[in-house]
């Protein structure tokens, strides 16, 4: 009989023992691993998603690729841009994190925000590896349906910041990504404890 749990719970089965943690912030080999496969998706989905835009909206091609900045008004004007894309991705990739952690456990997430990394979390919560697997990829997929959905959608003039926050949301999951790939290496019947930045895995004791 299948007794792994299914469902997020706040108690670790008695047969649960800990077969790994994951820290995204204090593994610095992991950190520098991560930057140089961030820095390989940046360039990829910039690719990706710039075909997409083009393919979607041909009629914009010869005005795509412009970067008018003539004065200090409107170099001003494009940083804010910038950092406005920059602030949506953070807080709607977090969103998504958060939407699917109280979709699970039906307890509010923890969000935190800092200068170098942005988390949702939900605190006490064992999420077993396929609900985690959905937590993990949730911002990558959505919002980057939406994302080209908007590229259909939003006037010319916006299709150079809408492709900007795919890209950047995209080549931002590269934790999401090697945290997913971690999991599909583990049990199936293996709990995850998110704890913001790092990652705890039980799954059960193997019999004596």
């Amino acid at each position: 009989m299948d007794e792994r749990p299914h469902r997020a719970t706040r108690f670790l089965p008695a047969n649960y023992v800990q077969i790994g943690r994951l820290d995204l912030i204090k593994d610095k080999r992991l950190l520098v691993t991560m930057n140089i496969l961030g820095l390989a998706l940046l360039v990829g989905f910039g690719w990706l998603f710039s075909r997409v835009a083009l393919y979607l909206r041909p009629e914009a091609a010869d005005r795509f690729w412009r970067l008018a900045v003539y004065d200090l008004g409107d170099f001003w004007r494009l940083t804010g841009a910038v950092l406005g894309v920059m602030a949506a991705v953070v807080a709607l990739h977090e969103a998504a994190h958060g939407l699917f952690f109280w979709l699970f456990t039906r307890s509010r997430p923890r969000f935190e925000f800092k200068i170098v990394y942005a988390s949702a979390s939900a605190p006490g919560w064992y999420l077993p590896r396929r609900q985690y697997i959905i937590v993990g990829l949730a911002p990558l997929v959505l919002l980057s349906l939406f994302g080209v959905l908007a590229l259909w959608l939003v006037p010319p003039g916006w299709l150079q910041m809408v492709t900007v926050f795919l890209v950047m949301n995209a080549s931002g999951a590269v934790g999401d990504l090697v945290v997913v790939a971690w999991m599909l290496f583990r049990p199936r019947a293996s709990l995850a404890l998110d704890e913001s930045t790092a990652i705890t895995l039980f799954a059960p004791e193997p019999p004596q």
